[in-house]
């Protein structure tokens, strides 16, 4: 399983590792430098501002009164969208559960 959790995450997960990093860490760092983009189509809002939506995410919307906070909250609304929670998964004897990183 990969996990990242921070912008050091490839130096934690080398330092965490040690001899074993080589191939893990090289992934690590190469997924964690090349992330999964998503096109999004922003709007003019009637009332000011922008709102956004991910057509590849179905009801991945989201607002900001300026393009950067947009920008800002488009990232969390993405984020949020993609997120599981894997506690409510289950597999039988025939499947398994595999966590990727894109």
């Amino acid at each position: 399983m990969i996990a990242m959790w921070g912008a050091n995450s490839f130096r934690t997960m080398q330092k965490l590792l040690g001899p074993f990093s080589g191939r893990s860490c090289q992934l690590v760092d190469r997924v964690y430098n090349n992330p999964m983009k998503v096109t999004a189509v922003v709007h003019k809002a009637d009332e000011g501002g922008f709102w956004a939506e991910v057509p590849s995410l179905p009801g991945c919307r989201t607002q900001g009164d300026t393009m950067d906070e947009l920008k800002t909250n488009l990232r969390e609304a993405v984020e949020l969208y993609l997120e599981t929670d894997p506690s409510g998964l289950t597999a039988d004897k025939n499947s398994q559960l595999l966590e990727l990183a894109v």
